[in-house]
């Protein structure tokens, strides 16, 4: 669940893929948003969070291939606007099982843009994907979504 900055309604994640919107304490009929995810194991829209400015949603979710996906929506004026035509991705990783997706997105203090990737399942971590530096699985990741040129992400110093 996230508020817009300056805005009142919430906007709630179901893990099936859908943002809906709650305004004054009623949930609207239509969703803000649909992802095409899959829901076997711990797999689904696992988070959203506005940009600090308000003008971006992001999501993270594991799409029907099972892979990790964190995504970014251009929000128009309206607090419940979305342009669905401006979807773009920012990275997509590999998961090797169903659980251990992790998937919190949140913005900081510092404005960076913080995901979590759980270490991509099995009982106790059997690929040692957590202790594994050439992999970004079982890691929080701390990025800037709004880099300049073409990247679609920047790692901060």
């Amino acid at each position: 669940m996230a508020q817009r900055p300056g805005h009142e309604p919430f906007f709630v994640a179901e893990r099936a893929g859908r943002i809906m919107v709650v305004e004054s304490g009623e949930v609207r009929p239509e969703p803000l948003l649909e992802v095409e995810t899959t829901t076997d194991g711990e797999r689904g829209l696992l988070g959203l969070a506005f940009s600090p400015e308000g003008d971006h949603l992001y999501v993270s979710y594991t799409n029907l291939e099972g892979d990790s996906r964190l995504d970014e929506y251009a929000m128009g004026e309206a607090a419940a606007e979305i342009d669905l035509g401006s979807r773009r991705t920012l990275l997509a990783v590999a998961q090797p099982f169903s659980n251990h997706n992790g998937g919190h997105i949140a913005f900081g203090p510092d404005g960076l843009l913080y995901f979590g990737l759980g270490d991509g399942g099995g009982g106790g971590d059997p690929e040692n994907n957590a202790q594994d530096l050439t992999t970004l699985l079982g890691s929080v990741l701390r990025i800037d979504p709004r880099p300049q040129g073409d990247a679609p992400y920047a790692i901060p110093a």
